[in-house]
């Protein structure tokens, strides 16, 4: 069986989508489904992903994700896959490569990762209403699936009048080894032992939290709590001056370290020697770093605006917070101050991050494709049938 994905990068920098994608390539591959990759060329470094890539080169306009080299090469080849997965919504390369799915014809499958948001709907919302009508609402009418990560992401789904059908598949997560001691790491970073050392891990973003997050680690700091602040990732759009700023206008400099992007075991070591994962975020449609964190044993802060909010409020595993400042401080000082609690969260932190590994999700991934072959009167292989 064999199953072509379509996304417009395969750069680290595309984050989540690459990252969710390269784990659903190898959930499959384990049960005997082989991915294929088509995606553009792009500078910066690649994603490790496990399969074979074909490479097309962008065309104009390329700020849209535009190639007539990948058109070619789908019509061509297009026909040899039992079915399509599209990453992402608002690029060229998606919507005329859906169009010609429906000509050959082969069934296709959506993914929006968010793109399908409300939140994500705000940035050129004029256009992108009218783009929703026009275009969007065929190429989300024509899939045999639309997959969302969480339920709250299916609800808010925006599909401009179609009527797809709404699955809900959690991303997979695997967890990272970790090559240092917890001991070690807090060293190398200047971290005492009995400071509580809060990580802020990923793309450091305007979405992030930054303005609620830094005035109310300030707050803690007045209250003359032994913590640090971590913040860990890759800029995006030169936010990170906008941080830096944050931080010496409230002046929590001498409580605060900046990391640039870390991958890995580096990551994982990070993870390790950290306390608490902070994620006020303004909008997430799941959160693979909150998960990865709680696969360390990290309870987790985050805001009610980060999608598998209600999972971890449900565990236990971690302070749900509103999107403000005092809200905020009454969860880091919870977590700061009650060792207990913290212990509690930690042990529900773990058990809820491993129900998302690869091992845990692989029976429902399965299920999911053996579901939407039947949708569209095709045969599963009988050892999928099986699982």
């Amino acid at each position: 069986m064999k199953v072509l994905h379509i996304i417009p990068a395969t750069t680290v920098s595309y984050g989540g989508s690459a990252a969710t994608m390269c784990n659903i390539i190898d959930i499959w591959k384990s049960k005997d489904i082989q991915s294929h990759v088509l995606t553009l060329r792009r500078s910066g470094a690649l994603m490790n992903v496990n399969t074979s890539i074909t490479f097309c080169e962008p065309s104009f306009p390329a700020r849209f994700s535009n190639s007539i080299g990948a058109v070619r090469w789908f019509i061509k080849h297009g026909s040899e896959y039992d079915f399509i997965i599209f990453h992402s919504t608002w690029t060229v390369l998606n919507i005329a490569l859906a169009v010609v799915s429906r000509w050959i014809p082969v069934p296709y499958i959506v993914i929006p990762h968010g793109s399908l948001d409300p939140f994500d709907l705000q940035k050129k919302a004029l256009l992108k209403k009218y783009l929703g009508r026009v275009v969007i609402s065929r190429y989300i009418g024509g899939s045999s699936s639309v997959i969302c990560s969480t339920k709250l992401e299916a609800q808010r789904l925006v599909t401009y009048g179609a009527t797809p059908n709404v699955v809900v598949l959690p991303w997979s997560v695997s967890p990272i080894l970790v090559n240092e001691s917890r001991a070690s790491v807090r060293r190398r970073l200047g971290v005492e032992a009995d400071e509580i050392l809060f990580i802020s891990i990923g793309r450091i973003d305007y979405k992030k939290g930054f303005p609620i997050l830094i005035p109310a680690f300030r707050e803690l700091l007045n209250a003359k709590l032994r913590v640090r602040l971590l913040i860990v990732g890759p800029d995006s759009h030169g936010y990170l001056e906008t941080v830096k700023a944050l931080v010496r206008s409230e002046d929590t400099g001498c409580a605060t370290l900046f990391l640039g992007p870390v991958y890995g075991s580096d990551k994982a070591a990070l993870f390790a020697a950290s306390d608490c994962l902070v994620l006020p975020s303004l909008n997430e449609n799941f959160g693979n770093v909150v998960v990865e964190g709680m696969q360390f044993g990290l309870p987790v802060v985050i805001s009610d605006n980060v999608y598998i909010a209600d999972e971890v409020a449900e565990a236990g595993a971690g302070i749900i917070c509103g999107y403000d400042v005092g809200s905020l401080v009454l969860a880091l000082r919870a977590v700061a101050m009650d060792r207990d609690a913290r212990k509690q969260m930690s042990e529900a932190a773990k058990v809820l991050g491993e129900t998302f590994t690869p091992e845990n999700l692989s029976p429902r991934y399965v299920r999911t494709v053996v579901d939407i072959l039947k949708r569209v009167g095709r045969t599963p292989p009988p050892l999928l049938e099986k699982i």
